[in-house]
């Protein structure tokens, strides 16, 4: 079941970070910017290491100062 819980957690952090994505497009479309497919990819690699990273630091760095207190920063 933690798994689970895990698993929500991420969806939601990909979720916040595609919405940052999802806005830069926006604005490229707006002033009529179209991107290359190379450009692109890199954007998506980017977001999800960057993703990635963070999830991954975040549970070492809970790990460390436990449960309650990462808890209590919203992590």
């Amino acid at each position: 079941m933690e798994w689970l819980s895990m698993l929500a957690a991420a969806g939601l952090f990909a979720a916040a970070c595609n919405i940052d994505t999802v806005i830069l497009a926006m604005g490229w479309a707006v002033r009529g910017v179209r991107p290359a497919f190379g450009h692109t990819l890199v954007i998506a690699g980017l977001t999800t290491f960057i993703t990635w990273l963070s999830l991954a630091l975040g549970r070492g760095a809970a790990a460390r100062m436990g449960a309650a207190f990462a808890g209590a920063l919203g992590g």
